[in-house]
């Protein structure tokens, strides 16, 4: 169940007539509009900030065997929670993603019905409402960093592109299956002293987006794991500090950074509120903090976003 904050709206109200002229051309092969008569989209939130995660979720009274989707030029990997007939995916939306109506295209195969039907192969399609975030926007004053983080070195900018490398293999190794399972959960339990989407000018310009959430932590706190999934990277770095990257599935990972200590390796599968190390304050940091960021499919998601929704057990 997905609870009361999910927007419900049945597919026939949309894509009857434009399906029966369209749906041959664009998804040959296609069920006709009335075999799509009966699929429900839902999403949660009722209408996805940009920056923010958002959940999907599609029931067909036809047990399908597989489902694609696709939104916001991005590919929709989905789950089934029920062996056919109600699938969900996590997605997000970017920070600068227009307000507006966004068509969620979706395709399927059907389970055993090809003599009866003509075709096993079902599409449909459904606009979902974005608004957009307001930013909060800061006047900065020059951070008091050590130099080598605000003028690094040729050797230094040899390392930072040889750990990019690495960030880069992380994010490839990601399941196209969910590993999460259940709600997102904060890593740790403290003070909030930096939230997503934060714009610091100075002098005018725009200097940095905070691109993640900052918690006050003393050295020695227990970062715990957001949800189940599998550590794709644990190694120290050069902006990062001792980093641990999970990967959650469907394209969604959560970054932790600047600990003193790991509890992980990469190869480890985590579960849901796992011990990945303690926080301190390595890399660039004015001070001990945990800072964490999401990304799916390459786009900074707000974390405090994603623990919001209310997320089915997959497992």
């Amino acid at each position: 169940m997905l609870g009361k904050p999910i927007f419900c709206v049945s597919i026939r109200e949309y894509f009857v007539i434009a399906l029966v002229l369209t749906a041959a051309a664009v998804f040959p092969g296609s069920a006709s509009a009335k075999s799509a008569r009966g699929i429900k989209v839902e999403w949660q939130p009722e209408k996805p900030l940009t920056g923010a995660a958002c959940l999907l979720k599609v029931t067909s009274p036809a047990k399908l065997k597989d489902l694609h989707g696709k939104w916001l030029d991005h590919e929709i990997l989905f789950d089934s929670t029920d062996g056919g007939h109600t699938w969900v995916a996590l997605a997000g939306v970017s920070l600068t993603t227009k307000a507006g109506k966004y068509a969620l295209d979706l395709d399927g195969e059907r389970v055993g019905e090809a003599k009866k039907a003509g075709s096993t192969h079902m599409a449909f399609s459904k606009k979902i409402p974005v608004a957009v975030l307001k930013r909060k926007v800061i006047q900065e004053k020059p951070l008091e960093v050590e130099k080598k983080y605000t003028a690094p070195d040729p050797e230094i900018l040899k390392r930072v592109a040889q750990e990019k490398e690495y960030k880069s293999e992380a994010y490839a190794k990601t399941s196209p299956h969910a590993q999460w399972s259940g709600p997102f959960s904060r890593p740790l339990d403290s003070v909030i002293t930096e939230t997503f989407g934060v714009r610091r000018v100075f002098n005018g310009d725009l200097r940095s987006e905070h691109h993640g959430v900052d918690f006050r932590a003393a050295p020695g706190t227990p970062v715990l794991a957001s949800n189940s999934g599998t550590v794709v990277l644990a190694r120290e770095m050069f902006y990062e500090g001792n980093c641990v990257i999970l990967d959650h599935g469907q394209g969604l990972f959560t970054i932790y950074m600047h600990f003193s200590k790991f509890a992980v390796k990469e190869g480890d599968h985590v579960e849901h509120l796992q011990k990945l190390g303690e926080s301190g304050a390595t890399g660039r940091v004015t001070g001990p903090h945990l800072h964490v960021s999401v990304l799916w499919k390459g786009v900074p998601l707000d974390l405090l976003s994603l623990t919001d929704l209310k997320l089915p057990e997959l497992r």
